[in-house]
């Protein structure tokens, strides 16, 4: 009878952690593995050369940690940095990109603007915001950077010649003078 009753406690609570278990795992599974219930969002530049003249766009992947299983779309939100201009150096971003359900990832398209200013290679730095149903990747998984170059060139200086004393002679000797 002792046995017994040993029996049914071990089993029964072997049966009752087997289960817990089963739960705990299946919730990693659902909300993902960070140990908030969230999804972890995390960005890379996965093209980071983009340039004006022939057009090359450049390309950010935005990813979770787990593929979305909430049953419904996840918006991560983002902010724009670096020291290309919105809007005249890149067509303006949205600030937000959608990670449907069922995927794990998506694109933000960088489309640069051919403009005639000389200038040196550009940045546009893309960098995760904080948002519902997702939390934010640490450095260096939370921002993300792009180079825009330009193929303008700044025009070749032209030189002048002025004479300044154009009475220049032989005999008898007289000198002309001219400035560059």
């Amino acid at each position: 009878m002792k046995i017994n009753i040993l029996y049914n406690i071990l089993f029964n609570s072997l049966v009752s952690y087997k289960l817990k278990f089963l739960v705990f795992v299946s919730t990693l599974l659902f909300f993902g593995f960070n140990g908030y219930g969230q999804y972890v969002a995390s960005i890379t530049a996965t093209d980071a050369a983009a340039s004006e003249s022939p057009l090359d766009t450049g390309t950010y992947t935005v990813s979770l940690d787990v593929p979305n299983s909430s049953g419904g779309d996840i918006t991560i939100n983002y902010t724009v940095g670096g020291t290309a201009t919105s809007g005249s150096d890149f067509v303006t971003l949205s600030g937000t990109v959608v990670i449907a359900n069922g995927a794990q990832d998506n694109t933000i398209l960088l489309t640069p603007i051919n403009d005639t200013d000389v200038e040196v290679s550009e940045t546009v730095v893309v960098t995760l915001d904080s948002g519902t149903g997702y939390t934010v990747a640490a450095s260096p998984g939370n921002s993300a950077t792009v180079n825009i170059t330009s193929e303008d060139v700044a025009p070749l200086p032209v030189a002048s010649i002025t004479a300044t004393d154009a009475a220049a002679s032989e005999s008898p000797l007289g000198t002309g003078t001219y400035t560059v």
